[in-house]
Order: C-alpha cells, then sequence, then structure tokens
C-alpha cells in the first residue's frame, strides 16, 4: 500500500527470511532488541489487517511488498522493487526492441525527470528534452509514481498515444506534449561522416555489446578518407553496459591505463577496470561532446579520457549518473534493484551526483537546440531548410584544427 509508513529499521527485519542470497541482519547487535522489532512489525501488520478500511488491500503478499517498496525507495531512485510481471518486462531493454515512446527517466528531488530522450524515438521527436519533469501521464499525476509505474504507464502498443504534462527544467513552462507509441529499436550510432577536411565526426546513441564492432568500424572508414581528428558526440547519450563502456574508453588508450572504478561496501564491488587491447587509437587527436543528456556510460568514457589528458571534454555538464545496480531474486517470484556501489574516474572522482565537467564549457541557445534536435533525427544524406549553428561541434573541431592541452 502506498501509503502505509512503515519505519525503516522495523521493514528491513521484514526481508530477513526471504533472501535467497543470505540473512540481512537488523543493524542491531542486540538480538533480544531486534526480536521485539520484529514483534512489533507483526502486530502492525494483524493490526491494518483486522482495522483498514478497505480489506481487499490488506493481504499479507500486498502488505509485504508495500513494505519493500517502502524501504527501496527510502534509499536512493535506483532501488525498487521488481514484481514478476515487470521483471520480465525489464529485459525488453536488453532485447534492444518495445513499444514506447523512448525516454530514460529517473526520479529526481522527487519529481519524474526524463534523463535522456532516445535520439530518433517518438519522445525525442516530440521535442522533449533532458531535464523536462514529467508531472502527468494522460491527466495522471506521477506525484506518487515509482519508476516501475511509469515506465508501465509509458510504454503500449506501438500507434497508442500518450500525453505527456511536461515542465521544463527552469520550471516556467508547462506543457503537454501528445506522443504515439512506437517499436522502439535501440541502435548504437546514428552517423559517422567527414565534418571538415579532415575531422572527423561520430554520433553513439547508446553504450550496448555491438557499439564496440561498429564504433571501429566507423573508425576505420574515416582514416581511409583521410581522417585525422575525431569528434566523439556523446550528447543526449543515456548510457547502457558497463563492459563496452570500459572497451569503447580503452580503443583510445594505453593498455594498463585505469579506466574506471566502483566501490561499494562488500569487497566484490571494489574493482578497478584498465585498458586491455593493444589494437587501439592512443594518437588519434580526439574532442568529447557531453551535455545534460549524457549519463552512465558515457559519463565513464568522458571521464576516463579526460583524467588520462587524452580528450579535450566540450559541452556541459553531464548527468551525473554513476551507479552500480544489481538485481537481488526474492524466493516468491520477485526481485529487487540495489544500488550496491559508485562510479570513480581514473583521479578518483565520484560520477554520481557530480557528472563530468567539460574542460571547455559551451551551451546551445534554446531557439538553436530545438532545431537542432530535429535535426539530428535526419539522416547525415537528407539535406535540411533548416539552418542550425551548433557551436559545440563548432567549438570541438576549432580545438582539434588548433590544438591545446587536453583538459
Amino acid at each position: 500500500m502506498k501509503n502505509i509508513s512503515l519505519t525503516l529499521s522495523l521493514i528491513i527485519l521484514m526481508f530477513s527470511n526471504n533472501f535467497t542470497m543470505g540473512t540481512i541482519h537488523a543493524e542491531s547487535s542486540n538480538k533480544n532488541e531486534a526480536a521485539e522489532l520484529n514483534g512489533q512489525l507483526i502486530r502492525l501488520i494483524e493490526t491494518i489487517q483486522e482495522h483498514y478500511v478497505d480489506a481487499d488491500k490488506t493481504s499479507y503478499e500486498r502488505l509485504y511488498h508495500g513494505a519493500m517498496k517502502g524501504v527501496l525507495q527510502s534509499l536512493d531512485n535506483q532501488c525498487q522493487l521488481l514484481l514478476p510481471e515487470p521483471v520480465s518486462d525489464s529485459s525488453i531493454n536488453r532485447r534492444g526492441e518495445f513499444g514506447g515512446i523512448g525516454v530514460e527517466i529517473t526520479i529526481r528531488d522527487g519529481l519524474l525527470t526524463i534523463i535522456s530522450p532516445i535520439v530518433d524515438t517518438p519522445g525525442y521527436k516530440a521535442g522533449l528534452l533532458a531535464g523536462d519533469k514529467i508531472i502527468e501521464i494522460d491527466g495522471e499525476s506521477t506525484k506518487d509514481f515509482s519508476l516501475m509505474d511509469a515506465v508501465k504507464k509509458l510504454r503500449g502498443t506501438p500507434g497508442s498515444k500518450v500525453t505527456l504534462t511536461v515542465m521544463r527544467s527552469d520550471g516556467e513552462e508547462i506543457i503537454k506534449v501528445p506522443v504515439t507509441r512506437e517499436v522502439i529499436k535501440i541502435s548504437n550510432i546514428k552517423d559517422a561522416r567527414i565534418i571538415n577536411d579532415d575531422i572527423g565526426y561520430i554520433r553513439i546513441i547508446q553504450f550496448n555489446q555491438a557499439v564496440v564492432q561498429e564504433l571501429r568500424d566507423a573508425i576505420e572508414k574515416l582514416k581511409k578518407k583521410g581522417m585525422k581528428g575525431l569528434v566523439l558526440d556523446l550528447r543526449y547519450n543515456p548510457g547502457g553496459l558497463l563492459t563496452p563502456a570500459v572497451q569503447v574508453s580503452q580503443m583510445f588508450l594505453n593498455p594498463g591505463d585505469l579506466i574506471v572504478i566502483t566501490e561499494g561496501r562488500n569487497q566484490a564491488d571494489q574493482k578497478k577496470y584498465f585498458a586491455e587491447s593493444n589494437d587501439n587509437y592512443p594518437d588519434l587527436p580526439l574532442a568529447i561532446l557531453i551535455n545534460g543528456g549524457s549519463a552512465g556510460s558515457s559519463e565513464i568514457v568522458a571521464g576516463a579520457l579526460q583524467d588520462h589528458n587524452r580528450a579535450v571534454i566540450v559541452g556541459e555538464r553531464s548527468l551525473g549518473k554513476g551507479s552500480v545496480t544489481s538485481v537481488l531474486p526474492l524466493r516468491d517470484g520477485a526481485a529487487f534493484r540495489l544500488t550496491t556501489a559508485l562510479f570513480y574516474t581514473p583521479n578518483g572522482r565520484v560520477i554520481h551526483g557530480n557528472g563530468i565537467i567539460p574542460g571547455i564549457p559551451i551551451s546551445i541557445p534554446p531557439d538553436e537546440l530545438k532545431k537542432l534536435l530535429l535535426l539530428r533525427c535526419q539522416s547525415p544524406d537528407e539535406k535540411s531548410e533548416t539552418e542550425v549553428v551548433d557551436v559545440q561541434i563548432n567549438k570541438a573541431i576549432e580545438v582539434l584544427k588548433n590544438p591545446i592541452e587536453p583538459q
């Protein structure tokens, strides 16, 4: 039940007999006190079942799942309960195809917030932006929504429509955005081309297992066309998997270079990832574009190459989504997602909540940004009648043409 407010120390005890990976003990070392608290919890549930006005809402399973949701949501926005149906649904991302509007979302300051619209999806084409707050979905307030609640509302049958009430990140504008759901096919690289004499440009949309080979193929094709410097565009890239982020980073580093560190409370969560490959591009001049829609894996790549003075980072501060989440099973067929570690750059900077700060900060004016987002949906071969000045790409080209010490 959403409105049941249970004391954290009590609810934690509820998990003790249900984790398949081992027993979680109460924080108190006093076993008698723990037993007393456990007894209070049982009495609380019995009282709710006896006196709550709507008996249909007082099944043990409902109260049990409600308690777990409360515990997990009290930790951070990434922690959540995954009941059997959502667990199955969450695997759709791994297959690379689903019906929806194409946005990555989180809960920030209690509000459902867009991390990044995925390029070429309905949400992107409708003009949704990183940082937009979704305050209503089809007229229903999202105030008490969990992430899973929101995902279930946003996904649906391709061709069906959903209307979002959105508050812009500056808080000064509230608009209604109708979006028609489509089958979302998640790709990795949108385009790869020469953009200025001998400067190449590659835009990575997100990181999955195929991105490494796709990126290598794109670089090799551009090198054959005379590329001597590369602009790697990670703007509006919401991330993806850790391994591809490490593999992409090592393409531009020397073997043995530290790429990213994970640190958590358990020894298993203390890890360091190093560049291993000798088949890479350690001398290719490189500029990386990021903005507030760059998250997760994008931040790992940008942070690693920035710390090794391997690339100049151009654009705006990234989102700051750098945590490791583990999906752990429960005996009743459900599971839960738990934050178990944080990502750190090679120099020890924590990514989560801080983001990556560009060495060369530069913003795109709002009127140009809207035109640019629509232009980025087009094929590189399509001619646009709209004239757009991408000041971030221009600055990256300038830096590569007139090298300065990377930051």
